[in-house]
């Protein structure tokens, strides 16, 4: 039995463990075989031959999920990644715990130099994975439901926090907006409309799709039918987004920053890249993100529209082959060789 555990307090964790779980049934193993879990489950028998634990680096050592889950598994791979700074939260005594009883792997080369700079072995780097089955099913569909209600749009997609949000969010979101305000006469003027799908109440958008309100199929189907895909991120230790866009054939512009410049592919915004070591103060933790200037993304968002369809075309050939590397069962397949 292999046991796929997941950090249950992000929507990514739990969606990164599903697409796990579906792709190591995708390359052979039963269902039987596999089971998913939250890392908050009391184990009461037994133990997994083997388990992939998914979550932050940080709040999973933090709340001793692998410690625990050390204790249920024959061997226990912790597939880890976290935009926080380990110096500061990640103590001696979790690094040791970690190169003594777990396996990590990274999933970017950006997070896999952080862990070893701290300390800890570090065996792989994997990405996290795609959903095949719908990014085909998405690609195949001819539905342009969003196209007739929206007509020609550009879309950014992200979920930050609010509450007390840092002076730097780290979605990017804030510069976006900005973007977006310096431009509007010129959008409008070529009749695109602006979606974003987020928590934040931005100024210069034109539709608000609340963060987490649509499907999976859905929210291919949107990315398929924009004409851009804009992620501003100020810092990922992965970053999804636009690797999903870039699945089902859309154009990304995207901001050229850890660690999404390690697999996006479209147009990055060529600017001055200010790293900034920064307190959050709605989760209490230290983090570096990499400020830049709202003009430069405003620049490259009206050239990415600008561009000719036959690079259009290339571009997204290309970044469509290279999303394919993310397939689940290609993923669960490395996960499975560590």
């Amino acid at each position: 039995m292999i046991g796929v555990i997941y950090e249950p307090f992000g929507v990514s964790f739990r969606k990164c463990g599903l697409l796990t779980a579906k792709g190591i049934t995708r390359i052979g193993y039963t269902e039987n075989a596999v089971r998913l879990l939250p890392s908050t489950t009391l184990m009461v028998c037994g133990k997994f031959k083997a388990s992939i634990l998914i979550g932050d680096t940080i709040y999973t050592t933090s709340n001793q999920w692998h410690r625990y889950h050390a204790h249920f598994t024959e061997k226990l791979l912790f597939w880890c990644d976290s935009p926080i700074d380990f110096f500061k939260h990640l103590s001696d005594s979790e690094v040791d715990f970690l190169n003594d009883y777990t396996c990590v792997v990274a999933v970017s080369k950006y997070d896999y130099d952080r862990l070893r700079e701290r300390g800890v072995k570090v065996y792989g780097i994997v990405g996290r994975p795609l959903d095949e089955e719908i990014i085909l099913k998405v690609r195949e569909s001819e539905d342009d439901k969003f196209k007739k209600l929206y007509g020609d749009y550009i879309l950014t997609l992200g979920a930050d926090q609010i509450l007390a949000p840092p002076r730097h969010p780290r979605k990017g979101l804030d510069i976006f907006d900005k973007a977006i305000g310096m431009i509007k006469s010129e959008l409008k003027k070529q009749g695109i409309k602006v979606i974003a799908i987020t928590n934040w109440r931005l100024k210069n958008i034109d539709v608000r799709i609340p963060f987490g309100s649509l499907t999976e199929y859905d929210l291919l189907l949107l990315m398929k039918s924009s004409r851009l895909f804009v992620f501003p991120s100020r810092l990922e230790a992965f970053g999804m987004p636009p690797l999903e866009a870039m699945s089902v054939g859309t154009l990304v512009v995207y901001s050229n920053v850890p660690a999404h410049n390690e697999h996006c592919l479209g147009i990055p915004v060529e600017t001055n890249y200010v790293p900034i070591h920064e307190l959050s103060p709605e989760i209490s933790k230290y983090w570096v993100v990499y400020d830049y200037d709202y003009k430069d993304l405003a620049k490259t968002i009206l050239y990415a529209l600008d561009i000719s369809e036959q690079e259009r075309e290339k571009m997204t050939r290309e970044a469509m082959r290279l999303s394919e590397k993310y397939f689940s069962k290609n993923i669960a397949s490395l996960l499975l060789e560590v």
